[in-house]
């Protein structure tokens, strides 16, 4: 996959878990019979505007979807996010709650909350779609429906999910709950940890030293959310070395200090945005000179869905250091914990065997395909992590090889110690990024990068389900439907059809 910016792929989709257990008459369609069930790690997201004018006025929280199951239109789960015309998502939660960045950079109220409008943002699991249904079936009490055709590409299979607008009480949601943000406090440090909980995985910002990156990573065995396995992650790190001025600088994990903002807590989407601080010897950098030397962008989203998650930004590497850029690079790397011992690590470009997790480099692993693989993957028994990253257009020329490290049973060489980025791990994987002044700063030069939360022992081949995510993008068509005579319309309580 070359590398290329994957906004538009991430914004038409996202994963999904399984089905909730619910009620034999409430319950949403169970991956095995719907049309999509391929597609369990698709959810679909699309404007509002797209429905040909339905909803719109209607109250965020007066929304309701269903599908065809066993003859009837259940509810099934949605999401409504709220987003400016200049694509503003707006928080629900939290300090930032309601707010949006004004043409100054100044933060403000965002107007119509609470209120649809076009560019608000629908949010479906694909694996809740079901058949198409008669015209005249119609949601009891609804004002508005429209029929939202989810597709996928690579099959031509199809499933349809009906979006209804309600005047008055509308229905009660299902109570599946597919992921969950939560901040616990650590008294023993006296650190707020967050968390992500969702069916497949637990993910946690456990690490006061470097608050900003992932520290634990457990996968439900079961797909379920009724127990995790252990720990996974030792950390997420990075490192920048620079050489400006004849001078080192190197800029780590542990430099930014992440200020929590807000989020939004969705049944099928977590957004948790966080306002950025660069510090130095433990003195906070002011704002106005960070802006000053670069255009990095201070508050971030990152995103979760059931399977997966992914964090954006932008690199901004300032002017002066892309003419000096010579020796300057950058390490980006996941250590991973004991627990992964064992595990099967392998990519596209190392498909066959790949290598085993023990702890020793073995000359297998020396001589491992460097090139920029299209996703990097590890699973053994108690689960796995696999990483798509994707640059801008701005960084197509730098130069990016894989950083694989299974030392930490291996008694290091000097050379080896002296290196700023090296540490002692199992499966360490990632990138080393150098020749800088191939930056092309006229380009786009952000970055995103994915990780999906694999079952254990996933075999080679497996990781294409997830993949299809990014690489087969489900499509999404829409269109209002008209109301039916008042006698087509199902009389039972609930829902008509």
């Amino acid at each position: 996959m070359a590398r290329r910016w994957a906004v538009a792929a991430a914004v038409v989709v996202g994963c999904a878990g399984l089905a909730a257990a619910e009620s034999e008459a409430t319950a949403p369609p169970k991956p095995e019979a719907a049309p999509l069930a391929a597609r369990f790690a698709d959810p679909v997201l699309f404007p509002v505007g797209r429905l040909g004018g339905a909803l719109l006025g209607k109250r965020v929280t007066e929304i309701r979807a269903f599908s065809a199951v066993g003859g009837s239109l259940a509810p099934i789960a949605v999401q409504i996010d709220e987003r400016t015309p200049d694509g503003q998502l707006v928080l629900t939660q939290g300090k930032g709650k309601g707010q949006i960045k004004d043409k100054d950079g100044d933060w403000v109220l965002a107007p119509n909350l609470g209120v649809v409008t076009a560019e608000d943002e629908v949010i479906l699991r694909a694996v809740d779609a079901g058949p198409r249904v008669p015209s005249d079936a119609w949601p009891l009490g609804a004002a508005e429906v429209a029929e939202v055709k989810i597709a996928d590409p690579a099959t031509g299979r199809e499933g349809f999910v009906y979006l209804a607008g309600y005047e008055i009480a509308a229905p009660p949601q299902p109570e599946a709950d597919f992921v969950r943000y939560e901040v616990t406090h650590d008294r023993a440090r006296d650190f707020d940890v967050e968390h992500v909980w969702s069916p497949r995985y637990h993910v946690a910002f456990s690490n006061p030293e470097a608050p900003f990156a992932y520290s634990d990573l457990q996968i439900s065995p079961t797909d379920d959310g009724r127990g995790y396995g252990p720990d996974l992650l030792d950390e997420f790190r990075f490192l920048i070395s620079i050489n400006p001025f004849w001078i080192n600088f190197t800029f780590r994990t542990e430099n930014i200090a992440p200020e929590r903002f807000g989020q939004i807590d969705g049944p099928i989407r977590v957004v948790r945005r966080i306002h950025l601080k660069v510090k130095f010897l433990g003195i906070t950098i002011p704002e106005f000179l960070v802006k000053a030397l670069t255009d990095i962008e201070l508050d971030t989203d990152s995103f979760y869905y059931p399977e997966y998650f992914y964090f954006s930004g932008n690199l901004a590497v300032p002017g002066f250091i892309i003419e000096r850029g010579d020796d300057a690079y950058g390490v980006f790397v996941t250590d991973f914990s004991d627990r992964m011992k064992g595990a099967r690590w392998w990519n596209n470009l190392n498909p066959d065997g790949g290598a085993v997790v023990d702890g020793h480099m073995s000359e297998g692993e020396r001589n491992l395909n460097k090139g920029f693989a299209d996703y990097l993957a590890v699973s053994g028994p108690d689960g796995g992590w696999m990483n798509v990253l994707t640059f801008g257009e701005g960084f197509r020329k730098v130069h990016t090889e894989l950083y694989y490290a299974d030392n930490a049973l291996d008694t290091p060489t000097d050379e080896e110690e002296d290196a700023p980025e090296f540490k002692r791990a199992y499966g360490a994987t990632g990138y080393r990024l150098s020749d800088f002044t191939t930056i092309d700063p006229k380009k786009p030069m952000g970055f995103q990068t994915f990780i999906f939360a694999l079952p254990p022992n996933l075999p080679t081949g497996g990781e294409a389900a997830y993949l299809r995510v990014l690489q087969s993008p489900l499509t999404a068509t829409a269109g209002e439907r008209r109301r039916p005579a008042p006698s087509a319309v199902g009389e039972a309580p609930g829902v008509g059809y």
